[in-house]
């Protein structure tokens, strides 16, 4: 029993340290080395209502690629992820983050907790919870300054 405990331990501190290391490279365009990462039968699920965000739903590794391109593609400098608090056990890690970024339209800024479930030492599940108070007043300022530029475009 206590050789289980023991690789369980040794296990997931090995998985905190991969989740870690994708941390470091979330928000980059290095798509490559962020897949290394991923099993080949990744789920990444956004647990939100798609009434209200587009980013909701559950992806594979191939449909992630793209939803995190197009995101990158929204921050020419791309993103900056700092890491609040991390907790492991067995195949199973928690992570806080924030996120930090400059776009055309403003600073970006959210709070997220993941959960990532591992298997044969790759990320087979994550959930990505983000703060959506946060991506609804960044939509509504983007929103508010378009409206301004059509006004003032159109109705000088």
């Amino acid at each position: 029993m206590m050789m289980n405990k023991q690789g369980n331990f040794m296990q997931a501190n090995e998985n905190k340290q991969i989740i870690l290391n994708f941390m470091q490279l979330l928000g980059s365009n290095q798509i490559d080395k962020l897949t290394a990462f991923m099993h080949d039968d990744l789920t990444w699920i956004i647990p939100q209502d798609p009434k209200y965000s587009t980013m909701a739903g559950n992806r594979n590794k191939t449909q992630w690629i793209e939803l995190y391109s197009s995101f990158l593609a929204k921050m020419p400098n791309g993103a900056r992820y700092e890491v609040i608090g991390i907790t492991a056990e067995n195949d199973r890690v928690a992570l806080e983050a924030e996120s930090f970024a400059d776009t055309p339209l403003g600073e970006f800024h959210n709070r997220y907790h993941f959960l990532f479930v591992f298997k044969d030492g790759k990320i087979l599940t994550a959930k990505e919870y983000a703060d959506s108070l946060f991506m609804y007043k960044f939509k509504q300022k983007n929103l508010d300054f378009f409206v301004r530029l059509i006004k003032n475009k159109w109705f000088k």
